[in-house]
């Protein structure tokens, strides 16, 4: 699944703020984050960041997905909030997808 709404409402930024325009870039817009990758010869592969830190946080939080709130912290730190408890997550991506890391004890 692709990033999907109006082009307007998308922001899209280098994942590294100092870093080159090539390499790895974030889409973000209409309730949804999305990590791209475009190598020099091959396919754009993108990774829905939004979905992959949700999924992990609301299972160290215990607590439904829809219950939590997501915020970009830096580059690639999110912190997820939701029934009284807070983390924060490093997304890490090497090659062949993106998995979320938790970076804080859960409080």
């Amino acid at each position: 699944m692709d990033l999907q709404c109006d082009a307007g409402a998308i922001d899209v930024r280098p994942a590294s703020p100092s870093g080159p325009p090539a390499g790895p870039f974030y889409a973000e817009g209409c309730d949804q984050l999305w990590r791209y990758v475009s190598p020099p010869r091959g396919k754009t592969e993108g990774n829905d960041v939004k979905g992959i830190i949700v999924r992990q946080a609301s299972f160290d939080l215990s607590c439904s997905a829809d219950q939590l709130e997501f915020t970009p912290l830096n580059a690639d730190t999110f912190g997820v909030k939701g029934c009284d408890k807070q983390a924060s997550y490093l997304l890490v991506c090497p090659v062949g997808g993106c998995k979320a890391v938790q970076n804080t004890q859960a409080q």
